[in-house]
């Protein structure tokens, strides 16, 4: 097994081994198959979707734990098609009507698009077949259902239609592109049986002209400035590395975990390598006032972009007069920033930063120390961004949670409150919390429930003024979140 880089990370394997959590050497010593990582994202978030309804209803929880706790075992032991199978299972629980077996054997395909980045003229080549057997000792069937495949544009219509009668799978596909604009384009499955739709989805295709030969572009230009001076410039010299680093993975054919808008993308990449290159005295900012949304960023982690990068995600908020808080979101182990913008209830956490104004910046807690590296972050933040750096708030989940109470710790005069969500660490000798307000919350079936009540028993002995403990009832480690995050921000709200 690779040896983790922090003595951090050690202690979070070794206690996910004494919690039961299953094969957690052979999640580290592997890298899970992308396509089935990215599957079981898209099931991650359809779940989270129809849970953010019932989640109240605690005979609801109660009926799909155990399933999304088979589905924690199966992402730390690598097993992403039982993942897939537990979450899809899970949701099937929610719904109003029983799912049909015709519908547990459609929901079970998966759909490998054999490339998301495509030069105009190229096919859209389409591979459908089982990702995990939908019913136990059964064996797959083919569905009754017709297929229809929509190639919607950017405003909602569609600008390619087929239909399939299913005979046999594997399926094989081939759309046509010649007659598509360069676009981001959401290519839409659905299943129809008897003028009803079954069960849908869609996964984005990009198109895009000469598109390997444009990111080859870009890469050389990364490469032979990759020692280049980052004064002035880090933040955009390190995310014009991370776009590039993606576009090569889609240019290559390859899935990553969640579906990216590359022609956007690549176009974004383009401009910004040409602000880099032009004359820094009249070339103005990139990081403007009318960059606000969801942004795709990174951070140099060293003097140079050659010594690593920290890709991350941000919420702007659209300008305004005064600045505005900022709250730094660490994900769990395995998981990376996309985790806080597409899944741990679908997002739901850009949404309260949204209704209030704040900024939000995402990343892994694993990779680049975020210890050692936050106060270069916030600082590069800080000189682009009308951030208030009286009020940065720390919020993480699993390891993410132990990484942000160590933050806490060491650099009590940088952050202004913390959250530690299902996982925490201790309050020790590092630093002092007594001056942090600390919200800790855990769920009555979360394997690393006792280090989180160990840290809230350690700082309610110490008379810690400003502490907040919420266990969630009927609720497992990766659901925590979601059930967390409203009353996390009601909190943040009144410090």
């Amino acid at each position: 097994m690779p040896r983790p880089r922090h003595r951090k990370s050690v202690v979070f394997l070794n206690t996910l081994a004494r919690c039961g959590v299953l094969g957690v050497c052979v999640a580290v010593a592997r890298l899970p198959a992308q396509l089935a990582r990215y599957e079981a994202g898209v099931r991650l978030r359809a779940f989270e979707r129809d849970y953010q309804r019932r989640m109240r209803d605690v005979t609801v929880r109660r009926e799909v734990v155990p399933l999304l706790e088979d589905a924690v075992r199966g992402f730390f032991s690598g097993n992403l098609p039982a993942v897939a199978r537990s979450v899809d299972s899970a949701r099937s629980r929610l719904s109003v009507a029983a799912w049909s077996d015709e519908r547990r054997h459609i929901e079970a395909l998966q759909y490998d698009i054999e490339e998301r980045l495509v030069e105009p003229g190229r096919p859209i080549r389409v591979r459908v077949e089982a990702l995990y057997s939908a019913i136990k000792g059964e064996p797959d069937r083919i569905p009754s259902s017709g297929l229809q495949i929509d190639v919607l544009a950017p405003d909602g219509t569609s600008s390619l239609r087929r239909s399939f009668a299913i005979t046999t799978l594997p399926l094989h596909i081939e759309l046509d592109t010649t007659k598509l604009d360069d676009a981001d384009y959401s290519v839409e499955f659905s299943w129809r049986l008897e003028g009803q739709v079954v069960a849908n989805r869609r996964s984005v295709v990009s198109i895009a002209r000469e598109p390997a030969a444009r990111v080859a572009a870009l890469r050389t230009y990364v490469h032979t400035t990759r020692e280049a001076s980052l004064e002035g410039v880090s933040m955009e010299r390190a995310t014009l590395a991370a776009h590039a680093r993606q576009l090569r993975i889609l240019a290559a054919g390859r899935t990553l975990e969640s579906d990216v808008a590359a022609t956007r993308l690549l176009s974004e990449a383009e401009r910004l390598r040409a602000w880099l290159e032009s004359d820094a005295t009249t070339r103005g900012a990139w990081f403007t006032k009318t960059r606000h949304g969801d942004l795709r960023v990174a951070f140099a982690a060293g003097e140079t972009v050659a010594k690593g990068t920290i890709e991350a995600r941000m919420f702007v908020p659209p300008p305004r007069d005064e600045p505005a808080p900022l709250v730094i979101a660490l994900a769990g182990a395995g998981a990376s920033a996309n985790m806080w913008f597409e899944s741990y209830g679908a997002g739901s956490i850009v949404e309260l930063c949204r209704q209030r104004g704040w900024f939000l910046v995402a990343r892994a807690s694993a990779g680049f120390d975020p210890i050692t590296r936050t106060p270069a972050m916030i600082d590069s933040i800080s000189k682009r961004f009308a951030i208030d750096r009286r009020r940065i708030f720390v919020i993480g989940h699993s390891m993410g949670g132990m990484k942000a109470c160590e933050l806490a710790a060491r650099s009590p005069k940088l952050v202004s409150a913390v959250a530690a969500l299902g996982g925490a660490g201790r309050a020790g000798s590092d630093g002092d919390y007594a001056s942090i307000p600390v919200f800790l919350a855990t769920g009555d079936r979360d394997f690393l429930r006792p280090q989180v009540l160990r840290l809230h028993e350690s700082l309610a002995d110490a008379n810690h003024a400003r502490l907040r403990l919420e266990v969630f009832e009927a609720c497992e480690h990766l659901g925590v979140v979601q059930h967390a995050l409203p009353d996390v921000f009601e909190w943040l709200d009144r410090l």
